[in-house]
């Protein structure tokens, strides 16, 4: 209960709830902490009409590059396992955010054998001791849920439909390798990223327009 109280988080959500009787159910869910989460592989994933449409690192205020020398062999990770576990158990709810731990991503061998940087033909991490995906929490899909390094309103196009406009204005801390039009306006990277973004990942048909690490 202390460490509640101390959470300003708590404190910003159970104010509104109170204010917002007739919209709040609050409920309070407490599990166990899992220490095997490491922050630096922690993503969010945008889903829409049942479709991953995107995924951002969840800590979007650093750049990790080891995160980004990864990003292939974790997009496509991260897909396998939403394709798999998740998409037909929640088909129900159609649009929302989930995000995923990915335990022990340091050891998921870096780069990738594609055969261009947009074919995305990266193979899923097999055989490597100890990773594997957890779901941490769901979230409404709409503006009051984080974007990463999305942003809802530059984004929103990627993030409903996987597509991104092209916006000549955005310099990018990385080549896009995404299927999309691109990686989107991005709200930026935070210390050393630039301003740009990353695109990378795979969908249900092929690659993931969407993916923004660093």
């Amino acid at each position: 209960m202390a460490l509640l109280l101390r959470s300003e988080r708590v404190f910003v959500d159970l104010l509104e709830a109170v204010e917002c009787k007739e919209v709040y159910d609050m409920q309070l869910v407490v599990r166990a902490f899992d220490t095997r989460v490491d922050g630096e592989y922690e993503f969010r994933g945008f889903v829409h009409h049942n479709q991953l449409t995107a995924i951002s690192q969840y800590n979007h205020y650093v750049f990790l590059p080891e995160v980004v020398a990864r990003r292939q062999r974790i997009a496509a990770m991260l897909t396998q396992y939403w394709r798999t576990n998740l998409r037909k158990r929640l088909s129900h709810l159609e649009n929302y955010v989930v995000d995923f731990a990915v335990l022990n991503g340091s050891t998921i061998p870096a780069g990738c054998e594609s055969v261009s940087p947009r074919a995305m033909t990266c193979p899923v991490s097999r055989g490597v001791e100890g990773v594997q995906v957890l779901v941490i929490e769901l979230n409404p899909f709409q503006t009051s849920t984080g974007a990463g390094l999305f942003s809802w309103k530059a984004d929103i196009d990627l993030l409903a439909h996987g597509e991104a406009p092209p916006d000549p204005d955005v310099t990018t801390s990385a080549p896009n390798i995404g299927t999309g039009a691109g990686a989107g306006a991005g709200a930026g990277a935070g210390a050393g990223a630039g301003d740009g973004s990353d695109a990378a990942g795979t969908r249900d048909d092929g690659p993931v327009d969407g993916w923004m690490s660093g």
